[in-house]
């Protein structure tokens, strides 16, 4: 099922961590200055982040160029961004604002807290066989990310890697803190007012098929000095224990919300889009098709509150097959955002072991990511999600993110390949190659490949419903 909406391109939202770019000279970034006169050189502009100040772990980087930038010229050693301690390099999606003269680039991983990351863009890069970036001079800056802080000297907080309504029995949770020097203990509970667990155990991994029961249950963590005296706050969080996700069955019933419900107060009132590959003219600004490693950015006229229940609903133009049960859906995470800066993600997981053109894969094995178990053609559910599944984020813990005013909801394709591929596109289905893409793998929280049906073209990608709100600011 297609919908249509009115779109707006608008680039300035990508940025996570700062408030935008910051103009200098090559000598500020360490590019060779002998080309800083040199008028018919391609320059860089400005850049984001602008290493200033600490960033989000979900930063993406932004270019402003004086000339415009094809595909055709980049190569997959670009862009690149590494830690300076050498220990990773961080792939990603590089997305052309031609009409701006704008590169951004979307990683493909999560930046790590505390890092300080290089970023090169290339000197061979070109938009004409005359004009190089300097002359072939490489542009380099560096940023770093930042980190929980604490309100006061003692404040110990756990942290885990998943938190959403749902969890398989067959996986593990694992929990963190920031003192090195502390014990992790775990225990749960099916008393969901209970305060504590009905016993503690040493280890920061809490195994689900080591309880007895299904249904809801409630899971504790707390952090223990080596006298046992127990330090900072008690974690918890209340999850519904299953042997597969949520599904819809054959008559389409499911625990999803029908998008007519009059529970939906609100729906976007803008998206701002940043198209990804194999998606044909034909597709952009009339439907919901995102393209391989798309971004769209909804805002609202009133903020998301975290009230009762599900905050909001989203949905993609998911189909069932009903010989078997099996589903195609494209793949996307969610962001949300209180400032249109600072981003924070929901949790997901993804078990699909195996990746192909248009495949099908069971929705047992996914959630989290773009409303596969509920919005399939011809009933119209979409998945709920409550922002207090993120109340123990950091980004919210600090005050990065006000869960009681989410302005902007944040989409991003996962393209669904389980290794790095390069592709060639025919964008406009005249049988010429209009772009080559190197288009990398994406990760769910548990550190799992997410593969999706991949390749894509044409109407490549998520093809989304816009967030349904249903706690409203007023």
């Amino acid at each position: 099922m297609k919908k249509i909406m009115i779109v707006i391109i608008f680039y300035g939202l990508l940025l996570y961590g700062c408030g935008g770019g910051s103009s200098g000279s090559n000598n500020d970034i360490g590019a060779g200055s002998s080309d800083a006169e040199d008028d018919t050189a391609l320059k860089v502009l400005s850049y984001s982040p602008s290493g200033n100040e600490s960033v989000s772990i979900y930063s993406s980087i932004e270019f402003q160029m004086n000339y415009e930038i094809y595909a055709s010229s980049l190569s997959d050693e670009s862009i690149t961004v590494e830690s300076d301690d050498g220990e990773s390099v961080i792939y990603c999606q590089v997305i052309q604002d031609i009409e701006n003269k704008k590169l951004v680039c979307v990683p493909y991983k999560l930046f790590k807290e505390n890092k300080k990351y290089n970023v090169t863009l290339s000197g061979e890069i070109k938009n004409t066989d005359l004009i190089k970036l300097n002359n072939g001079e490489d542009f380099i800056f560096s940023f770093s990310t930042g980190s929980y802080t604490k309100e006061t000297a003692g404040d110990i907080r756990i942290f885990s890697n998943y938190e959403m309504g749902y969890i398989r029995k067959d996986l593990d949770v694992t929990f963190t803190t920031d003192e090195s020097d502390l014990t992790i203990q775990t225990g749960w509970t099916k008393d969901l007012s209970g305060t504590e667990p009905d016993e503690w155990a040493d280890g920061n991994v809490f195994d689900f098929a080591g309880i007895d029961t299904y249904g809801t249950v409630k899971v504790f963590a707390r952090a223990v000095e080596s006298g046992g005296n127990t330090s900072g706050d008690v974690y918890s969080f209340v999850y519904k224990v299953v042997d597969a996700f949520p599904k819809v069955d054959e008559d389409g019933y499911c625990e999803g919300i029908h998008s007519d419900d009059a529970g939906f107060v609100e729906t976007a009132s803008v998206c701002y889009t940043e198209y990804g590959s194999g998606i044909g003219d034909n597709w952009k600004n009339t439907t919901f098709v995102m393209g391989n490693g798309g971004i769209f950015v909804y805002t609202f006229d009133n903020p998301i509150t975290d009230g009762t229940g599900p905050d909001f609903a989203i949905g993609e133009n998911t189909f069932r097959r009903n010989t078997d049960g099996l589903i195609f859906a494209e793949l996307f995470y969610v962001e949300v955002s209180s400032d249109g800066v600072n981003y924070i993600r929901f949790d997901n997981v993804s078990l699909t072991i195996t990746t192909g053109p248009y495949l099908c894969f069971d929705p047992g094995d996914v959630y989290g990511l773009g409303s596969c178990q509920l919005c399939y053609y011809g009933y119209d559910f979409l998945q709920p999600y409550d922002l207090s599944w993120l109340h123990n984020k950091k980004e919210v813990l600090n005050g990065t993110v006000d869960l009681s005013r989410i302005t902007h909801v944040k989409y991003i394709d996962i393209p669904g390949t389980d290794e790095v591929d390069t592709v060639d596109f025919d964008e406009d289905g005249d049988g010429t190659v209009d772009g080559t893409y190197t288009i990398f793998p994406c990760y769910d929280s548990f550190g799992n490949t997410i593969n999706d049906a991949y390749l894509t073209w044409d109407s490549g990608g998520a093809d989304v419903y816009e967030p349904h709100v249903i706690n409203m600011v007023e």
